[in-house]
């Protein structure tokens, strides 16, 4: 079986909340989510050909995930990252066999955003 490259998490370096969840899936994702501080990932080649100047310049809206090029955001992201991350691997394998995997992550997305709401260093 070929190994997947990993997917690429872009959080918000300057949200303590964003910073400690990036900290703690590090540690826990066996090297399948590779964790990118938005703040340095907007200096890449490749996001300024992804992304308008607008947004470059902007704080992180919404979590992203880059995964073979293409571009994931909010419950989709949150999909992916539920997808790849070992803990939850017999977890998403039973979401995704009852067709559960886009309420579970959808879930997963508003608890985020409502904990991003009260996070007093958040956009």
């Amino acid at each position: 079986m070929e190994a997947q490259e990993p997917l690429m998490v872009l959080y918000d370096a300057s949200c303590g909340l964003c910073r400690r969840l990036a900290d703690y899936g590090r540690t826990r994702s066996e090297d399948r989510l590779h964790f990118v501080p938005w703040q340095d990932y907007v200096k890449e080649a490749e996001a300024i050909e992804q992304f308008s100047e607008t947004e470059l310049q902007a704080p992180p809206s919404s979590l992203r995930v880059l995964q073979e090029g293409a571009i994931l955001e909010d419950a989709v992201a949150w999909e992916a990252i539920l997808t790849a991350y070992p803990p939850f691997d017999s977890l998403s394998w039973i979401a995704e066999r009852l067709g559960l995997m886009g309420a579970v992550s959808k879930v997963t997305y508003y608890g985020g955003t409502w904990l991003r709401r009260r996070c007093g260093t958040c956009p």
